[in-house]
């Protein structure tokens, strides 16, 4: 709580502007029970914190709740956290100055929660990646729901969604359709980033690749 650069990058990191948070807001989620369904973060105000608290250790003490934890966080969900940081930090960045970007790293930051297309179609950034990968129409939206979802599901697998190469796969192609669609030539920041790796991940090649591209 002291450190204000250490919790502006936890709250970054999970896609909550710093500036509306204060620190007895900050208090009293972190020294609040995820658990709890008459807790504050079980509340209309707190619920925005809870996904960020419960992977914390901490009791509603501020004191780690297991005396064989030696750090706050153990080395899945810190590296966890700082996987959504610089997902928020360049969906930020390079949303100011390509759309495209922005899209394709939402999408594949969200990817993994989507459980069924109705997720997909109940998030316009989500369905806009979809619509311009497989070309459809944009007036698919004003058809029937039920319709919509039967077509969605014939072109692609929501299974496939949780599978880092095929969502990879799936956003090269749509960083192709974009940048067709757009005048853009494959030297863009959709192409260039997304062709960076062959994880999905953040990887060095993808950062470099942004690297590059800022720079020119």
């Amino acid at each position: 709580m002291a450190d204000k650069k250490l919790t502006d990058f936890i709250l970054v990191a999970n896609n909550i502007d710093p500036k509306t948070v204060d620190k007895n807001t900050l208090k009293k989620a972190f020294t609040s029970d995820p658990e709890d369904a008459k807790g504050f973060l079980n509340s209309p105000a707190g619920q925005k914190f809870k996904a960020m608290v419960s992977v914390f250790n901490f009791d509603s003490k501020g004191n780690l709740t297991n005396s064989k934890i030696s750090t706050s966080q153990n080395k899945g969900t810190r590296l966890a956290t700082d996987d959504l940081y610089l997902h928020q930090s360049l969906e930020s960045q390079q949303g100011a100055s390509n759309d495209g970007v922005r899209l394709a790293l939402y999408f594949q930051r969200k990817a993994p929660q989507v459980n069924s297309v109705y997720d997909i179609m109940a998030d316009p950034a989500l369905y806009n990646v979809i619509k311009t990968t497989f070309s459809l129409p944009s007036a698919m939206s004003n058809m029937d729901v039920t319709r919509q979802a039967k077509m969605l599901e014939k072109l692609f697998a929501v299974k496939d969604l949780h599978d880092p190469a095929k969502v990879n796969n799936l956003l090269k192609r749509f960083s192709a359709v974009y940048d067709a669609a757009n005048g853009v030539n494959t030297n863009s920041p959709g192409s260039a980033i997304l062709a960076g790796g062959s994880n999905i991940g953040m990887s060095a090649d993808l950062l470099l690749s942004i690297a590059q591209l800022r720079s020119r």
